[in-house]
């Protein structure tokens, strides 16, 4: 089969992964910056607790948060390799899932030079205080 007859045989789920590759586009160009802005100036510094960890709506709000950590996560990696902003939005969705050695990740991902001056352009433009870079121990780049 060449490339012509499977295309023509697979319309259907290229004109859904050509939707689908839009939406996830323009809906990171609206919600990372909306994220990033949000984030605290210090949160690749210090490890933050979840802020409902006491509260009777902890475990919905957990459960949703982690959903939505998934998807953003898959979505990010599709990002990779289609259009929009595939290692921010991983980094959104690993600050949203819990599980050990997280904040090193984050740490380690923020001190990308490309990462961290992508997301301080973000929040420079919103006149927000620009991330505190991380103190980890010399190591590639």
């Amino acid at each position: 089969m060449d490339l012509v007859e499977w295309i023509q045989h697979n319309d259907n789920w290229l004109a859904g992964l050509g939707i689908a590759s839009a939406v996830m586009f323009i809906a990171s160009l609206i919600l990372i910056p909306m994220i990033v802005i949000r984030l605290p100036a210090d949160y690749f510094v210090s490890s933050h607790k979840h802020w409902l960890r006491n509260h009777p709506s902890f475990i919905p709000v957990f459960i949703i948060q982690h959903l939505i950590g998934v998807v953003l996560f898959i979505a990010g990696i599709l990002m990779l390799v289609l259009p929009g902003q595939g290692i921010l939005s991983i980094i959104i969705a690993i600050s949203l899932i819990s599980f050990p050695g997280k904040h090193r990740l984050l740490q380690w991902l923020f001190m990308r030079p490309r990462v961290h001056r992508s997301m301080n352009w973000i929040r420079t433009k919103a006149n927000k205080k620009p991330f505190s870079i991380p103190n980890l121990p010399h190591h590639n780049q």
